[in-house]
């Protein structure tokens, strides 16, 4: 079976994770170099891209496809208008061509619908970021609620926010929507075995509300509810349709579910549905199901109310009191000893870990005895992420499934919960943007200063024995590092 997948950008949660999950599978996955993929703000070249994917094609069995990154080259300029919407519409015929060419050739496609704002490039674009975010929910109440107050809220943010701003946003809103909408008639058609369109950024009250409505209806009518799959989420989903063209899609999985804390109806950050739903509906596109019975446990730690965030500023969450979070450790550490395999998904915040919490479990169990953990970025990308993982290990923790497991808690929990706020105080003081670095060199030796800082932390972690590990920051921002155990 050969596998190629085109992934979203080259970011190493959506680059690397893939192919360290479906190398745990005993597969090979041909990806595009890295020199041929996007930069940050730089998309790929679509030349570049298009001949890749034509020789990648004829080579595979299957083909896992990132439409965003085909036709726009990347995430980030998916929400730009460097395409147009005819140049888009001519791209995406590519995938057509694939198809004839290839009859048999088994195309896993997913898609972004928009999130509700603009990207954050630099520290400037983080004020529209906020004031565009603000600007959805007023229009979705305006438009839903026809209050004169709302209306009127609408009407000084469209003068606070510059016009090129705001014009780029709808053209490229409109944009995606048809292309959306158009994949859909390739998933109607048996162009995409499977199609996923994943809500990325947004709020139970926005903009994107009404395109889900219109995505949402075609699935009905057409009665495609088992082949197209609408949720939040973005990044994680490179790694689900590897693992469920590789695994699920014929054999299913079967998990335990274990929520830690009372708190199963919450709402994640960033997010516009409960948990449990995206939970649900990403196992039912992955072909997991809950057996109480199961080997593989999955251990779900949710906010205690509102969930906190470390980024772009640090949001506590409501803490659980000490015996509250010892009896969850003592939980995981029974379940252990009755010789299940423990996965942890920990949702205290967004973008990043509960480290109090974690102390705690690293105290009662030795963290190293995990077979995953996860709770990088939004709710859904983390939960993504661990299914994938209980899928790719196949019930069994060896080294190659450690080592993620260790990087994940390197990444997620130590750095995105402790140096990373640490690294950003140290560039602002230096003078450096830190959503756009210009002294990488400085930007790195900071970073080492960080982790060094914490060896307590990671000692108490890993119970003084402390993985080796490299890493490095790989776009020239802090939001994401490269690690990677040795």
């Amino acid at each position: 079976m050969k596998i190629s997948m085109l992934p979203i950008d080259s970011r190493p949660c959506t680059y690397n994770f893939p192919q360290q999950l479906v190398k745990l599978l005993g597969y090979d996955l041909n990806v595009p170099s890295i020199d041929q993929m996007d930069f940050f703000k730089q998309p790929s070249s679509y030349e570049a891209i298009s001949t890749w994917l034509l020789d990648a094609a004829s080579k595979s069995d299957i083909l896992i496809l990132s439409v965003d990154q085909l036709l726009y080259g990347g995430l980030i300029a998916s929400r730009q208008n460097y395409v147009s919407m005819d140049e888009a519409k001519q791209r995406l015929d590519l995938i057509k061509q694939l198809k004839q060419t290839k009859p048999n050739l088994e195309i896993y496609a997913y898609n972004i619908l928009m999130r509700t704002t603009v990207s954050t490039v630099n520290a400037e674009s983080k004020k529209w970021w906020e004031k565009v975010a603000k600007y959805s929910k007023l229009y979705y109440l305006e438009q839903t609620q026809s209050q004169p107050k709302y209306q009127q809220a609408v009407k000084e943010l469209e003068r606070e926010i510059p016009r090129d701003v705001l014009e780029e946003f709808w053209e490229v809103r409109n944009r995606n929507h048809t292309m959306n909408k158009m994949c859909l008639e390739f998933a109607k058609d048996n162009i995409f075995e499977r199609l996923l369109i994943l809500q990325e950024d947004c709020a139970t009250q926005g903009i994107q509300k009404f395109e889900q409505q219109v995505l949402q209806e075609f699935v009905n009518k057409n009665n495609l509810q088992k082949r197209i799959y609408i949720h939040n989420g973005t990044d994680e989903a490179g790694m689900e349709i590897c693992m469920l063209a590789l695994c699920t899609l014929r054999q299913s999985k079967s998990i335990k579910i274990h929520w830690l804390g009372d708190n199963m109806t919450f709402t994640a950050r960033y997010e516009d549905r409960e948990f449990s739903k995206n939970l649900y509906s990403h196992m039912q596109m992955m072909n997991i199901r809950e057996e109480k019975s199961a080997q593989d446990v999955l251990f779900i730690y949710p906010p205690k109310a509102s969930q906190g965030d470390h980024c772009p500023k640090l949001e506590a969450s409501h803490q659980y009191d000490d015996s509250q979070m010892q009896d969850f450790a003592e939980r995981i550490l029974a379940e252990h000893k009755r010789g299940k395999n423990c996965f942890l998904l920990d949702l205290g915040y967004a973008n990043g870990g509960d480290m109090e919490f974690m102390k705690v479990v690293s105290a009662t169990l030795d963290v190293r005895q995990l077979f995953g953990y996860a709770a990088w970025n939004t709710a859904s990308n983390a939960l993504g992420t661990i299914l994938s993982q209980i899928v790719a290990c196949r019930s069994s923790n060896t080294m190659l499934n450690q080592k993620f497991t260790m990087e994940r808690i390197l990444d997620d929990l130590v750095y995105q919960a402790i140096v990373r706020e640490k690294v950003e105080q140290n560039l602002r003081q230096h003078k450096q943007d830190v959503w756009c670095i210009e002294n990488l060199p400085l930007g790195n030796a900071l970073l080492h200063q960080g982790f060094e800082s914490k060896q307590g932390v990671l000692n108490q972690i890993f119970n003084h024995s402390v993985p080796s590990f490299n890493y490095k920051i790989w776009w020239p921002r802090t939001f994401e590092i490269d690690i990677e155990v040795e």
